[in-house]
This record gives structure tokens, sequence and C-alpha cells, in this order.
């Protein structure tokens, strides 16, 4: 993952509401939406080709997380349709912090933080940019029912207090 500092906006506000698949290294797409950049949108589905936008649609959002615009470069991660977002989808969407030093957790989301409790960040990703691979191992483990590492090194591990 990329530290918070470094996250990079495309330059074109219009990209909100493209529809995205992603080639997994097992072969199968995975599919996502670009909410409000960096903010992505993946859904709970997963295929051997590349599906009608309007069938993605209807799927759940399986996570949401900040995505680095390089990914979008990437040679297996093709823009499959586009359309408006939904009212729930543009819903504000939290992050975490936690301060590295002092351990204390804030809530963050469009430029607005506020201190938070350990409990209201349970549930909630880390405020972090996703590279490409990180994005693609993530979800061929969602996919799998398995863990993965960068997703676990992600989660909050505390206990008491906050």
């Amino acid at each position: 993952m990329i530290p918070t500092s470094t996250i990079l906006f495309l330059p074109d506000e219009t990209a909100r509401g493209t529809r995205f698949s992603i080639r997994l290294k097992d072969g199968r797409y995975a599919f996502g939406r670009i909410l409000k950049n960096p903010l992505c949108a993946f859904y709970r589905r997963v295929n051997d080709q590349v599906v009608d936008v309007d069938e993605i649609a209807r799927d759940p959002i399986g996570f949401k997380v900040w995505v680095i615009d390089s990914a979008f470069k990437q040679p297996n991660w093709r823009v499959v349709g586009f359309r408006s977002l939904e009212p729930e989808l543009r819903e504000r969407a939290w992050s975490f912090k936690e301060d590295p030093i002092s351990k204390a957790l804030s809530l963050y989301s469009e430029g607005e933080e506020r201190p938070a409790s350990e409990r209201e960040c349970e549930n909630v990703e880390r405020a972090a940019v996703w590279s490409a691979g990180h994005i693609e191992d993530r979800l061929i483990h969602y996919f799998n029912g398995t863990q993965a590492k960068w997703h676990e090194s992600m989660k909050l591990k505390r206990g008491g207090g906050g």
C-alpha cells in the first residue's frame, strides 16, 4: 500500500460512474466502479468473462477502497461502461486512520477527519491507497473465501481502549 499522503487523483471528475473489469491472474474477471476518485467500489461478482454493465449494476458491493490511478493503466484493467452513480453509491465513505505514535484513531472522509473510538473503526477500511497488484490479490482471496495478507495487515488490530 501507498501512504495516504501520496494519493493521486485523476484529473477528470467525469470518471465517476465508470465501470471497469479486472482480469485476475486466475483468468477470472472482477468488476469495479469509480466513485469519487480515488475511491472505487468492487462488486461481489467474479466471472469467466466480461459481463454486461447493466447486469453488473444489479450486484451488491463487496468493498470500497482508494485505488492509485496507475492501476487503470494496467492492461488487465479495462473500462467496460459508464452509468451515473446511484444515490447509495454517492454516499460518503469513511476510512479509519491510526496515529503511528499516539495510536489515536480517527475517521476520515473527503477532507474531513474526526476522532473515533475503536468500536467506530471496526469493519471500516483503513485509509490507504491500494495498488493494482494488491487489489487483484485481495479480489482473488475475496472470491476464494481466503484471507489476503494485504487486507489482513490493514485491519484494525487492537484490544480494549481507543
